[in-house]
């Protein structure tokens, strides 16, 4: 369908991320720098299960991250639940960075998301 303003889903309930997270800045700005006042009425998680559950239960909105769209959108996610639209408006996160403590082996689970992250930049 057609591409979504901006203007119109300020009426609608939203789930964000809780408030530091660079996707959550990055909405935050799009508002602010419209002039657009932020939605009356937010959840806000740190759970992308309880973001899908609720935008699954509801006509709630909430911004994902493109992976995370196609997950959705493939024959094993959940399209028959949650749509995803198209927006006129980009949403452009900060840079932001992977730190680790030198010398300091890390954890299993933390070296697979440290490798994973590095692969998926690289």
């Amino acid at each position: 369908g057609e591409a979504v303003r901006l203007e119109e889903t300020a009426a609608y309930d939203w789930v964000f991320q809780s408030g530091g997270s660079p996707l959550r800045q990055a909405m935050e700005s799009n508002f602010l720098n419209r002039n657009i006042a932020l939605p009356d009425r937010i959840l806000n998680t740190s759970s992308l299960l309880l973001t899908l559950v609720m935008v699954a239960q509801s006509d709630a909105i909430a911004p994902v991250s493109v992976q995370v769209a196609k997950f959705i959108q493939s024959p094993d996610g959940l399209a028959g639940a949650i749509d995803v639209v198209q927006t006129e408006f980009d949403i452009e996160v900060r840079p932001y960075s992977l730190i680790t403590v030198r010398n300091r082996a890390l954890s299993p689970a933390a070296k697979m998301l440290h490798d994973f992250i590095l692969r998926e930049v690289g």
